[in-house]
């Protein structure tokens, strides 16, 4: 065998180790390279597990508090419906300050078949004269008070005549008039025709004349 042979032998040798050894370090620079990528993607898919069983568990958190919110929401109208109940089973009530002010109060003396006092008049006497067009009039006929056909009446079964008593009260009914004996007593209540409400009392008569207490609200 020649010199030539052997030298390209070794020299074929040696270029494929170098050959060999390039691609293992190319391979090695290339896994240093792709670990670092592999290791961020891993905690990457970490982060989004994490995350997607923490977004699942506020879900059923948040299912479970508006499960909760619905039935106290039901709750809160059923409650909601029994006062509706209860307060319309309660009495009517006036609270003090939204009693009106008195719109004329005063003692009138009744001749028989006599003057004729409209009760929404602020005028001394109600404005009694011999005529008058109101609906809302009081007067006597020696034996009995005459109420005008706007006037509607009510005695209460116990307590004194007051707006409030007067205003809480139902059941008023029209009445043409009235015994005097029947009204000697603070208790009974008008209502006017303009929705205003009055209280009367007769406190002395005779077949010649009457004196009555009335009392008129705005």
């Amino acid at each position: 065998m020649s010199t030539y042979s052997r030298t390209t032998r070794l020299t074929s040798r040696l270029d494929l180790r170098t050959a060999l050894i390039n691609l293992g370090v190319a391979v090695v620079g290339a896994a240093v390279v792709a670990i670092p990528a592999l290791i961020q993607l891993a905690e990457r898919d970490g982060t989004i597990a994490d995350r997607d069983a923490t977004i699942d568990a506020l879900g059923q958190e948040l299912d479970t508090a508006n499960a909760h919110l619905e039935s106290r929401q039901e709750t809160i109208e059923s409650l909601r419906a029994e006062n509706v109940e209860l307060r319309a089973a309660l009495p009517y009530t006036v609270a003090a300050e939204d009693v009106p002010a008195i719109r004329m109060s005063a003692t009138v003396t009744l001749s028989k078949d006599g003057d004729v006092i409209d009760l929404n008049s602020t005028e001394p006497n109600f404005g009694a004269a011999r005529y008058t067009s109101s609906m809302d009039t009081l007067s006597y006929n020696g034996w009995a008070g005459r109420l005008g056909y706007g006037i509607s009446a009510l005695t209460l079964t116990s307590g004194t005549a007051q707006y409030e008593s007067c205003a809480a009260e139902s059941g008023y009914s029209q009445i043409g008039k009235f015994e005097p004996h029947l009204l000697s007593a603070p208790a009974t209540c008008l209502r006017l025709s303009t929705d205003r409400f009055a209280t009367i009392q007769v406190s002395r008569y005779d077949d010649v004349s009457a004196d009555v207490v009335v009392s008129v609200w705005e």
